[in-house]
């Protein structure tokens, strides 16, 4: 329906209202419409969304507001519910207003006739000033006052409308453009803005998982028993506030440049070694004329020289935190700031040093980092790009040797010369022979990812490839698109497909606060196309065939407490660390799953599952160490349908 509509059937009711006999009918009607209003205002301002709730919550953090999304939520419901019982008056006002004047001056009329038999009496029509003439004084007062703080309830009203309109006025900041009304921070704003995949990502110092779209949730916290959860949250503030003691040097603070500011100065770029001086570059103060001219520059960690010859009473506090330049000509004022050095007088590996510049009302700050390059680490491969030089293939085994042996058959047939590297935990260890084949033995059932540390830790090329000891090489696993990708690319890991099937995830991060940690989002698919790959992404999360870059990998580790199951923990680890691709071009085979006929390898079969198949302890495990190390306060996850790549 639209506006013209629902005025045109307004003015129909108001019509009829009016024509109506029954005066009981019409204030009905008006009623009803009346309450039906208000309903339709409470539902359609009462939050449908959880998306809602943040956006109003982000709303209060923008604007350093205390009060929660309730409490401005319900104050703009009572504005609307005021503004529909003033137009309720209004209406009332329009309708019965002309009735009730006319019935006054009837009666008006009807008394003051000199032949009453001219005017016949009307007692229907002249009841309300018959019954004001019947009451006695004190009962006009109490009626009078009656009318007065009617009168006062409806202008509280529509003064209390006029303040509350404030409020939306502050949720929904407006400035304007002539001739136009320009709003911000409206719902659509917000979801096309902060949202992405369905995950909210406004700042709004806060975190959840809503129970939306069919994902599985999982309270981090309720993976602990009862009477553990508040120790274990004492220990995990603890240790984040160690953590964030070790980065405050590192961190670096908002900065906001002054407008119209006299003074030039470096916004970033300026870098020092630990206990090395540089010459701070870009300052200066121009477009102000002064007979004199007093400069001062302040910094916290380092010290400040001068490599100009000046006279002491010119320039005070060479060698220390803080030094001022006083002098009446500006050229040389602007010569003796090209020439000021900084020194780093604390080893630091990672820090940040703000230098303040001031000159009368007028302040810059602007940080120095002080950072040690990390150390090289390359790798010489030869004369040429043998694929031998720069790959080593690593597996862990269990169980499993009558998957083992298949899977190095059919790297040997596509790749004779390449490294091996077999990390064994196996209850009665057997020698593989192979002469490009390392193999190292663990403790029995010591785990899957205290393997992978193993195998990893041996490697001594530029990439390892990880596969499962039930893989099968074919004739589309090529090693060499992998190496091409991670080549050309800022690539850490490329994953590639098992059998027709693609796993690929995105792990999208969500911001909490200091007290309740962080949220994290599993969703299936990625971020983009990797640039110049068609058949290549970026995502988060790929299966246990990928090619990695060994020192990358090496910086993330693979967390031995998880023994029995885990995967998607080395990327959920390695966010912020390593960047993941994923491509269709490389495609290895799944061994056959069919239980076997040999009675032997059925037994090593059914060992195998009793140990592969996780216990619910398993998975309470893997949440702790979410909820702890990872500081989670809940996880949420879609999983991916698996189809087929056509």
């Amino acid at each position: 329906m639209g506006g013209r509509d629902l005025a045109r059937n307004m003015g129909n009711i108001l019509q009829y209202c009016l024509q109506m006999r029954s005066s009981k009918r019409c204030r009905a009607i008006l009623f009803l419409i009346f309450l039906g209003a208000i309903s339709y205002t409470i539902y359609s301002s009462l939050p449908n969304s959880v998306q809602e709730k943040q956006m109003w919550s982000y709303s209060a953090v923008l604007l350093n507001s205390t009060k929660s999304w309730q409490t401005e939520k319900f104050r703009l419901v009572y504005f609307h519910i005021n503004m529909w019982i003033v137009l309720f008056f209004l209406i009332l006002m329009i309708v019965l207003g002309p009735k009730i004047f006319f019935h006054i001056f009837k009666c008006t009329q009807e008394k003051n006739s000199p032949s009453k038999s001219e005017v016949p009496h009307n007692h229907k029509t002249c009841w309300l000033v018959e019954k004001f003439h019947s009451l006695n004084a004190i009962e006009r007062i109490w009626y009078t006052c009656l009318l007065l703080i009617t009168l006062f309830v409806v202008v509280y009203i529509i003064l209390t409308r006029m303040y509350i309109s404030t409020v939306e006025q502050r949720l929904y900041p407006a400035f304007m453009v002539a001739p136009y009304r320009v709003y911000t921070w409206r719902a659509d704003k917000f979801k096309s803005l902060f949202s992405y995949d369905g995950v909210w990502f406004a700042p709004q110092n806060q975190c959840s998982c809503p129970l939306e779209n069919g994902e599985s949730i999982y309270d981090l916290e309720s993976s602990y028993y009862p009477n553990d959860r508040e120790s274990a949250k004492e220990r995990r503030t603890a240790a984040f506030k160690q953590h964030l003691k070790r980065l405050e040097s590192t961190s670096q603070p908002l900065l906001i440049a002054e407008p119209n500011s006299p003074l030039s100065y470096p916004v970033q770029g300026v870098e020092v070694m630990p206990l090395h001086t540089i010459l701070i570059p870009g300052l200066g103060v121009h477009g102000i004329q002064r007979n004199h001219y007093i400069v001062s520059l302040h910094v916290s960690t380092g010290v400040l020289n001068t490599l100009a010859e000046v006279p002491q009473d010119v320039v005070e506090g060479q060698g220390g935190k803080q030094m001022n330049i006083s002098i009446s000509n500006p050229e040389v004022l602007n010569f003796i700031l090209t020439t000021i050095t900084y020194t780093s007088t604390v080893y630091t590996i990672s820090s940040v040093d703000l230098v303040r510049f001031e000159f009368e009302s007028h302040t810059a700050i602007f940080p120095i980092k002080i950072r040690h390059p990390e150390m090289l680490k390359l790798y010489d491969h030869g004369k040429g790009k043998d694929i031998n030089s720069l790959v080593t293939i690593t597996i862990k085994t269990f169980f499993r040797y009558h998957k083992l042996r298949p899977l190095i058959k059919s790297i040997r047939t596509f790749y004779p010369n390449i490294t091996i590297i077999v990390a064994d935990d196996n209850e009665n260890p057997e020698k593989i022979e192979d002469p490009h084949l390392e193999q190292y033995f663990m403790p029995f059932a010591k785990g899957w990812f205290a393997g992978r540390n193993l195998a990893v830790s041996q490697v001594t090329t530029k990439y390892f490839l990880w596969v499962d000891d039930d893989f099968l090489f074919t004739e589309k696993t090529k090693i060499e698109n992998f190496i091409t990708v991670l080549e050309e690319s800022d690539l850490d890991v490329v994953g590639g497909v098992v059998d027709d099937g693609r796993f690929t995830f995105k792990l999208l991060f969500e911001k909490g606060n200091d007290e309740e940690g962080d949220c994290l989002h599993w969703r299936p698919g990625a971020f983009h196309p990797l640039e110049k790959f068609p058949n290549c992404v970026v995502t988060s999360v790929v299966t246990n065939f990928f090619l990695a870059r060994t020192d990358q990998a090496r910086r993330v580790g693979f967390d031995p407490k998880h023994a029995r199951v885990a995967h998607p923990e080395f990327f959920i680890d390695g966010l912020g660390i390593l960047k993941v691709g994923s491509c269709t071009d490389v495609i290895i085979q799944h061994q056959s799953h069919a239980p076997s006929q040999n009675k032997t390898l059925a037994e090593f079969e059914k060992k195998y599952l009793k140990f592969r198949i996780p216990a619910d302890d398993v998975h309470h495990f893997r949440r702790r160490e979410h909820f702890f190390k990872n500081r989670l306060k809940c996880f949420s996850r879609i999983e991916l349908s698996h189809k087929p790549l056509h």
